[in-house]
């Protein structure tokens, strides 16, 4: 199975159960390193204000496990991996950025001051290399 479409998969399955539990999929990927392949799925909570928790985490891997095994999509043997983006997350898509605006201000001294979503595209793209 191709790569994008596991990371459908994953959003598919999972869709519903992180609604459910106040977390949203952040991110998620499946690569190989060395011999080895890896499925990694980066969560995150809706609240700006609370954090995703070695539980949640738990959670998420074997809900995510049990319906990866229902389903046995990927042909090769993998490691599944869950966690957050953490504080020093990677902003894959343009629009993460409108959710972490005070991060991006922060670590780049910008003030805030956009009046266009594409300005804010721009300084993503300028520092992430989307």
């Amino acid at each position: 199975m191709a790569k994008k479409k596991i990371s459908e998969l994953v959003k598919e399955l999972t869709g519903d159960f992180l609604l459910e539990n106040g977390l949203e999929l952040y991110h998620c990927e499946f690569v190989k390193e060395g011999r080895d392949w890896f499925l990694r799925v980066y969560i995150d909570k809706h609240d700006p204000d609370s954090y995703v928790s070695t539980d949640y985490c738990e959670m998420v891997s074997r809900f995510l496990s049990d319906r990866l095994d229902e389903e046995d999509p990927i042909a090769q043997n993998y490691y599944l991996e869950v966690s957050s983006p953490g504080m020093d997350r990677i902003l894959y898509e343009p629009e993460t950025a409108f959710q972490h605006e005070p991060f991006l201000y922060e670590q780049y001294g910008t003030n805030g001051d956009y009046d266009h979503p594409d300005d804010l595209d721009h300084l993503v793209e300028r520092f992430y290399h989307l």
